[in-house]
């Protein structure tokens, strides 16, 4: 009974150790938003901002948020060939979302 108690409590402060890192990222996330909204604001065509979010997905697919990149990396190199296949793909989306949201095309005419 005594290490079943034991290991109860171990998980309950992990769990709350847990909740305030979750917590943490959330104010840092929402801070960062903030004040990229008064920024863009007073600039409204003349910025944009490409944030790199890595995940986790555990084995009931729920996503838990890792870190968020101010700089994330365009560059595909990985040791597996499918899953470098994959990256690439994605981000060559993204590169060509990014463009069109920009309207890349037609500004700089």
């Amino acid at each position: 009974e005594k290490e079943e108690k034991e290991e109860e409590e171990e998980e309950e402060r992990t769990s709350e150790e847990e909740n305030e890192k979750i917590k943490g990222k959330h104010q840092i996330f929402n801070q960062y938003h903030s004040s990229s909204i008064e920024y863009k604001s007073r600039f409204p065509a003349q910025c944009f901002e490409l944030l790199g979010l890595d995940f986790l997905i555990d084995e009931n697919m729920h996503p838990w948020l890792l870190e968020a990149n101010g700089t994330p990396s365009m560059a595909v190199g990985h040791c597996d060939s499918t899953v470098e296949a994959l990256i690439e793909t994605a981000k060559l989306d993204v590169a060509r979302d990014m463009s069109k949201l920009l309207d890349l095309e037609n500004r700089f005419r």
